[in-house]
C-alpha cells in the first residue's frame, strides 16, 4: 500500500485484477456486488470478505461517481481499507454481459478465489503491479 496518510473519513480503496491495479485511493463510498446483493461500504464499516457477483462497482471520489463493471471476484473489507480483487472484467454493456478469461461454464472455485486474494495481496505482488 502506499505510504500516503488515510483520511478516517474516507474509505481506502484498491481495485485490482491479477494483472494491474485499477484504481488505488480514498474515496467516501463503495457500492459492491456480492452473490446475495448489493453492499454499501462507508468509513467505519465492520471487517467483511465476500464473493463479488457480475454487475458494476460503484465508488465516489471527489471528482464524481466511477464505475467498473465486473463478472466476479472477491471483496475485502478491513481497518478503512477495501479491497476489490476483480478476477475477470465485464465486457460490452451490463444487459449483454460476456467476459474475457472464463469459457461457457467456467467459474473460479472458492479455493481458486482464496488462492488469488492472498497471491495479489502479497506487499510483492502490489509492489510488482505498480512497477516498483
Amino acid at each position: 500500500m502506499t505510504d500516503l496518510p488515510h483520511d478516517p473519513n474516507r474509505v481506502r480503496l484498491l481495485v485490482l485484477t491479477p494483472e494491474e491495479v485499477l484504481f488505488e485511493g480514498d474515496v467516501l463510498w463503495v457500492q459492491v456486488p456480492l452473490l446475495d446483493g448489493l453492499t454499501g461500504i462507508w468509513p467505519g464499516h465492520a471487517p467483511l470478505v465476500g464473493r463479488i457477483d457480475r454487475g458494476t462497482v460503484e465508488y465516489a471520489t471527489s471528482s464524481g461517481i466511477q464505475a467498473v463493471s465486473v463478472a466476479g471476484g472477491v471483496l475485502r473489507v478491513d481497518e478503512g481499507r477495501c479491497i476489490v480483487l476483480v478476477s475477470v472484467l465485464a465486457q460490452g454493456e451490463p444487459g449483454g454481459w460476456s467476459t474475457d478469461g472464463l469459457g461457457a461454464g467456467e467459474e473460479e472455485s472458492d479455493a481458486d478465489l482464496e488462492a488469488l486474494i492472498e497471491s495479489a495481496l502479497s506487499d510483492d505482488a502490489l509492489r510488482e503491479l505498480r512497477g516498483e
